[in-house]
This record gives structure tokens, C-alpha cells and sequence, in this order.
């Protein structure tokens, strides 16, 4: 699935060096009363509204606890916290080998949002990356993610690599992002001038010595979470 710019291009207030389809995902634990940050990135869909992130985002894995109140802020900086306005979750997915097993291989999940205050899709005021699965292990990717909690996003690129042998098959990239960063996209084939790219992973966990990142690996079963979702 190709990415799709943005309906319109008009003026932002977008940061420079920022880009559009990366945002600051907010939302609350409603057992521990915790409000909790993350990345997400706007992924291609048949409304143009729909946020992919890290499986542990959405829902407390393996106890099969979904946190609520999602709200999405693309572009947000320090200076400009909502760019383009806040869109709201009303759909949130992970598969269950995350939800209920809790099994990191599969921390990847899919949100639906509303449009912003203005009536604005997603989609529309931002654009879309794309989306590619069953991809060589070893191969150059763009990381961008959010730097923990602080409003500044971050871009590495780097190359990947298996983590460990089957049935691990996660995958790895050198990019020292902190913790806080989950759910910032790999991007395939990014280009720098429209900012999209191919979406083939998701900041799921940090492994400190020495400090690199890992993503689940996206395959077929990736891939049919995201039709689904895509629909809605």
C-alpha cells in the first residue's frame, strides 16, 4: 500500500524539521488512573484515520486491559503542541497474541480516529505513509519517533537486522531511542521532500547494553490486522 499526501496543502504551524505524519499519542490506564505518551504514525485507510503504534500503547499485554481516552496530536512540538488539531481514538486493535499472551513478537496494534474540531480527516490535513510487509531482515530503514515525553522528534537511519534466530524473529536497528519512545514508524523508501514513506515496523523495545531498538517483524498476519482495520 502506497503512501497519499495530503488532501490540501495548505499553511501550518508545523515546526521545522518536524514531520506531519508523526504524532504524540496520549491516553489513560483505567485501572491505574495513569495517563500515558507514546508515537504514532498515520498509516493509509479507506477514511483517512488511522494511527498505527506499539501493541503496549493500547492495552496492558497479556492481561487483556485496554487503555481508553485516545487522543493523537500529529506534528506536535513544545511550541506548537496540536499543529493540525487533536483526533480522537473511537477504535482501538491489537491482535491477540499481544492483548491476551502478551507476546512482544506481536506489539504492534492499529487506532481509528475521529476528525479534528475543524471536521478535518486525518488523512486529509497530513497525508498517509504506506504500509509493506514480509520485507528481508536486513535492510536500511527511517526511524522517527518522539524523544520519551519531550515534544521533540527524533530521525534515524540506520540499517536492520534479525534479533534473534526463528521463532524470536524480531527485528533490530542501532537508533537509541529512550524509553517513551514506543511506537514511532520504520519507514521503507523514505523520502525526506514529502515526508512519507513505507511503514515495516514500529519502536516496540528498548534493550539498553548495548542501546538498540526493536520492532515486531510485519508479515501476513500484520497485514490482515491492518485491512481490518483500515475499513472503519
Amino acid at each position: 500500500m502506497l503512501p497519499r499526501g495530503p488532501a490540501h496543502v495548505g499553511a501550518s504551524r508545523l515546526a521545522a524539521g518536524f514531520n506531519p505524519t508523526v504524532g504524540r499519542l496520549e491516553f489513560d490506564d483505567p485501572v491505574t488512573h495513569e495517563h500515558g505518551l507514546c508515537t504514532g504514525a498515520v498509516v493509509r485507510s479507506n477514511n483517512r484515520n488511522l494511527v498505527i503504534t506499539a501493541g503496549h500503547c493500547m492495552s496492558k499485554g497479556g492481561e487483556s486491559r485496554k487503555y481508553e481516552n485516545f487522543k493523537f496530536r500529529p506534528g506536535a512540538s513544545k511550541d506548537q503542541p496540536a499543529p493540525f488539531g487533536v483526533f480522537e481514538g473511537f477504535r482501538a486493535n491489537s491482535v491477540k497474541q499481544w492483548g491476551v499472551d502478551g507476546d512482544d513478537r506481536y506489539d504492534f496494534g492499529f487506532i481509528n480516529v475521529k476528525p479534528n474540531q475543524q471536521g478535518r480527516r486525518l488523512g486529509d490535513a497530513v497525508g498517509e505513509n504506506g504500509i509493506i510487509i514480509n520485507q528481508p531482515y536486513v535492510a536500511p530503514r527511517t526511524v522517527i519517533s518522539y524523544l520519551g515525553p519531550l515534544l521533540t522528534q527524533k530521525e534515524c537511519f540506520g540499517e536492520t537486522r534479525i534479533f534473534l534466530p526463528p521463532p524470536e524473529s524480531r527485528v533490530r536497528i542501532d537508533c537509541d531511542y529512550p524509553r517513551g519512545s514506543s511506537g514511532g514508524p520504520w519507514l521503507k523508501d523514505y523520502d525526506a521532500s514529502t515526508r512519507l514513506g513505507l511503514i515495516n515496523g514500529v519502536l516496540s523495545h528498548i534493550v539498553h547494553d548495548p542501546t538498540y531498538n526493536l520492532s515486531p517483524y510485519f508479515d501476513d498476519g500484520v497485514w490482515a490486522q491492518y485491512e481490518r482495520s483500515a475499513t472503519y
